[in-house]
């Protein structure tokens, strides 16, 4: 199943669209943060197995964010969701609630979600992927510190937890996202 839905103008889709076009086999999230030095360093990461299998989707956008109702309807109307068993949000800086929301909404068992800002890009890792492969990226916090990708766990009422794991690559800030690919209404660098 592995469906994506995005929001964006014809702008920004464009710029996007080879990217977005991989998203459905999107296996790896890079957390970016900015070392005491100055340098940027991405380290690479394994999405969790929840949000891996045939049964997950993928939201992104940029720019005003709908309500949860809104975001709910458009899901229902566009993607297969009496299937989905994960969903896996790019927008910068997700709330809680609203996962909260769309989880209950669908029976979702989990939505995973950034704080901070977003960004998917293709890159060509050998050691992850044998073509250009998608990667899911989240930008360092304010003070260069990394930003977890959280997961809203069980629709229930379970906890909302950060993705864990053993880092499965490091990489450099040339493989950092352009400004125009972060999935901010702004579009800027910090």
């Amino acid at each position: 199943m592995n469906q994506t839905l995005a929001r964006f103008s014809n702008q920004d889709i464009k710029r996007r669209l080879d990217a977005y076009r991989r998203l459905g086999q999107v296996e790896f999230w890079v957390q970016w943060q900015r070392r005491p030095d100055g340098r940027l360093v991405g380290e690479v990461y394994a999405l969790p197995e929840k949000l891996t299998g045939l049964q997950r989707v993928i939201y992104a956008g940029r720019g005003p964010v709908p309500s949860p109702d809104a975001d709910a309807r458009r899901m229902a109307d566009h993607l297969p969701m009496e299937r989905a068993r994960s969903l896996l949000m790019l927008e910068s800086r997700g709330q809680r609630v609203r996962a909260q929301h769309l989880a209950e909404r669908f029976g979702l068992d989990t939505v995973a979600y950034a704080l901070g800002d977003v960004a998917a890009t293709s890159l060509r890792l050998r050691q992850l992927y044998d073509d250009l492969g998608p990667f899911i990226h989240l930008r360092e916090g304010p003070s260069g510190e990394p930003m977890p990708l959280l997961l809203a766990h069980d629709y229930e009422g379970g906890p909302t937890r950060a993705a864990t794991g053993e880092p499965v690559a490091v990489i450099d800030e040339r493989h950092y996202p352009h400004p125009d690919d972060w999935n901010t209404g702004r579009g800027r660098a910090r």
